[in-house]
């Protein structure tokens, strides 16, 4: 087998065998070798004299962490070799690999391609919004040269954004004008549809969790609150940090403001009204009123999580304006009315939620 082309892509969906032969010529259909529907992972193009095979791999098959890591590795190496240094462009190809959801690989029977393989390398990377990693060097979804050792990007070379990510990014500049703040320059959160948020099951799980952890940082005596995380059976849903938190007798200020990520995904499981600005601090012993009504399997019954898209906006808000205070004092009256480690709190749930990067709780916090 020669590999040919490994297309990391960012869309959720799958891609299926059906578009997979609308994009070859007539009479070549796809033989699924290995799994089946939509969960296929190799599939055989007999074409001209021999035949491409496509290895399709998601997030919790044993190769693709593997080919996420190489990936990643690629591009700091190139960047390095180019420039003595990692940049802006490795750290985006880093961001994008990190955020796939799924790798297809791209192979040959042969060392002759069949005419017009690389448009079909192209389609795949265009349904997928991804990048091409072929020969040492990273194409955009155009099949343009990004990143290489020794060579020059294509002057229009870059990464695919999907339309509503950018629409979102614009509704935070404007939106965190409001707050006397400039955009900070981040590259936009993902779309709708490279997005795959947590279940409303999950979230509620977490609820309780972050609930234990806000009580005992509000100073609720450490054996008070091993007790009730006892009764309710979530120690699952702490981070490994939070759990040595309970575990132990001694305050730590990393968990001072839990009750802002505590509210945030309340709000995101539509068991809070509204978010409003950063400005002020979450009201704890009325979140409390509300968890106390309910065991978590009573809270957890008919969740749901409010629609996609507005979660996107105030994710995209929240991480704008959190990048903005992170550049330094603002100078607007307005900026310095707002309150970081608010603003902090809600990013990390609101990052949780969407699986950024496919980091967990602690590794998304210290990346912030």
């Amino acid at each position: 087998m020669i590999g040919v082309g490994l297309i990391a892509g960012g869309v959720v969906a799958p891609l299926s065998c059906d578009e997979v032969q609308s994009w070859t010529p007539e009479g070549v259909a796809p033989e699924v070798l290995e799994g089946e529907g939509e969960e296929w992972t190799l599939a055989r193009l007999p074409w001209g004299e021999g035949a491409l095979r496509l290895t399709r791999s998601i997030p919790g098959d044993g190769r693709f962490e593997g080919q996420v890591r190489a990936l990643i590795g690629a591009a700091q190496r190139a960047d390095v070799l180019n420039s003595g240094r990692t940049s802006g462009r490795s750290l985006l190809l880093g961001r994008r690999c990190a955020s796939a959801w799924q790798l297809i690989a791209v192979s040959s029977e042969s060392e002759e391609l069949p005419e017009g393989w690389e448009l079909l390398l192209k389609r795949v990377a265009q349904r997928l919004n991804g990048i091409v990693f072929r020969e040492g060097a990273f194409l955009d979804h155009e099949l343009r040269l990004f990143l290489a050792p020794g060579e020059a990007p294509h002057p229009q070379a870059a990464l695919p954004v999907l339309e509503d990510a950018l629409e979102h990014a614009l509704v935070a500049e404007r939106r965190i004008k409001l707050f006397g703040l400039a955009a900070p320059p981040l590259p936009p959160l993902p779309g709708a549809e490279e997005t795959r948020l947590r279940s409303p099951l999950e979230v509620a799980d977490r609820i309780q969790g972050l609930w234990l952890v806000a009580l005992r940082a509000s100073g609720v005596a450490a054996e008070d609150v091993r007790q009730l995380l006892s009764a309710r059976s979530v120690a699952d849903a702490l981070s490994p940090s939070e759990a040595a938190y309970l575990a132990g007798e001694e305050q730590d200020p990393r968990f001072a403001h839990r009750k802002e990520s505590l509210h945030t995904l309340l709000w995101a499981l539509a068991k809070a009204e509204l978010l409003g600005a950063p400005r002020h601090e979450s009201d704890l012993e009325g979140l409390t009123k509300r968890l106390r009504r309910h065991t978590p399997a009573a809270f957890a019954e008919n969740a749901a999580l409010r629609p996609t898209e507005e979660i996107l906006e105030e994710a995209a808000v929240h991480y704008a304006c959190h990048g903005a205070l992170a550049q330094g004092e603002p100078e607007d009256p307005k900026g310095r009315a707002l309150r970081p480690e608010v603003v902090r709190e809600r990013t990390l749930a609101l990052l949780w939620l969407l699986q950024h990067l496919r980091l967990g709780w602690d590794a998304l916090e210290a990346s912030l």
